[in-house]
């Protein structure tokens, strides 16, 4: 099947928030309307399992389920699903299928596990083993090794230089460790879901950094580029490009003791004004994403990716114009992607037929 592909400028925003409907939507008489879903019988009991702001997302998820017939419940991932389940649809019930999405809380994988080993039918959307080779920015990296040089027609992808760096500043510091590097580098935890970056200037920047955390992290190579981010959100076969302002630099704005800095996302780092977007956007095209992007689920496993690709300016060990992959993430915010919740309902009634089957 071909990929869908959309474009999105940073303007664009997500559906509102739609109010929250009955377990089927009704026409202006108070009659219930009958969906195709409700129709055919072929309604789906849905969990969500998700914490933070992420629960936001599924308040317009909810609606959209509703409106084709499916039931949708939000789950306390800190309380026994199974109770939550049978308050929601009845004692002799199961859910069809359940979203998952939590932060390194091992007690609330384990509840989850314990449901769905209790209930083999039950579709959990992507498996916790491919979840979490993503969430890891170490094991992430081997995925897309064998991504660095991958062609399709002019466009070129390239996979940033990183090492794994200890947290001890000895070796934080050691020469030998920085062959393959040349500063600036970017600073970056192993769990992907962090986005608490840094931009390091020389090795003493490294040191610093290094004394103030306790976990091993990523030194990747920083590539100038046009200031453009591009955040390619991937559901199943759906994919969508949305285009934003990027985190630059410029090396002229540094001063003696100002070596390392904290990355804000969205804010031009060491960049004036207007002078961090340089040219216009140049988006991954059509036919490399249509052709990368289903690789990329079956090496993973996973069909709801977000992957971030910025374009470079500069030839340091790449050619002016590659493609550089610097981030991936499951199941990301998908902020600017029209009708995204029908977009994993397609998703959801997919992955259910086929358990049905």
């Amino acid at each position: 099947m071909a990929c869908r592909v959309g474009v999105t400028s940073a303007n664009a925003t997500t559906k509102g928030i739609a109010p929250v409907l009955p377990w089927l939507p009704r026409g202006r008489d108070g009659a219930v309307t009958a969906t195709v879903a409700a129709r055919t019988g072929r309604t789906m009991r849905i969990g969500v399992a998700v914490d933070g702001k992420k629960r936001r997302f599924f308040s317009g998820f909810e609606a959209a389920a509703a409106l084709r017939g499916h039931g949708c419940v939000m789950l306390d991932i800190d309380e026994p699903l199974e109770a939550q389940v049978r308050t929601a649809f009845g004692d002799h019930h199961h859910l069809d299928c359940v979203v998952v999405k939590v932060r390194s809380d091992a007690a609330a994988v384990s509840r989850i596990s314990q449901y769905l080993d209790s209930h083999p039918d039950t579709v959990p959307v992507e498996s916790f083993e491919a979840i979490s080779r993503i969430a890891n920015r170490g094991t992430m990296l081997h995925v897309f090794r064998e991504f660095d040089g991958y062609r399709v027609g002019d466009e070129v992808l390239r996979v940033p230089k990183s090492i794994l760096v200890s947290p001890h500043a000895d070796d934080a510091e050691a020469h030998e460790s920085w062959s393959c590097l040349r500063f600036p580098v970017v600073l970056k935890p192993l769990v992907a879901s962090s986005h608490d970056l840094y931009m390091a200037l020389d090795p003493r920047a490294v040191k610093t950094y290094a004394s103030s955390v306790s976990a091993p992290f990523l030194a990747e190579a920083y590539y100038d580029h046009d200031g453009h981010v591009f955040k390619v959100y991937v559901v199943g076969d759906h994919i969508s490009v949305v285009q934003r302002r990027s985190c630059t630099w410029s090396a002229a704005s540094g001063g003696p003791n100002d070596s390392l800095r904290r990355i804000n996302r969205g804010d031009p780092i060491g960049a004036r004004g207007d002078d961090a977007v340089r040219g216009p956007a140049m988006p991954p095209s059509m036919a490399f994403l249509e052709h990368m992007i289903p690789i990329l689920r079956k090496r993973t496993g996973l069909d709801l990716l977000g992957v971030d690709f910025i374009r470079a300016t500069s030839t340091d060990g790449v050619d002016r114009g590659e493609l550089l992959v610097i981030d991936v993430n499951y199941f990301p915010g998908y902020d600017g992607v029209k009708d995204v919740e029908n977009r994993l309902l397609d998703l959801l009634e997919m992955r259910v037929s086929r358990q049905r089957a």
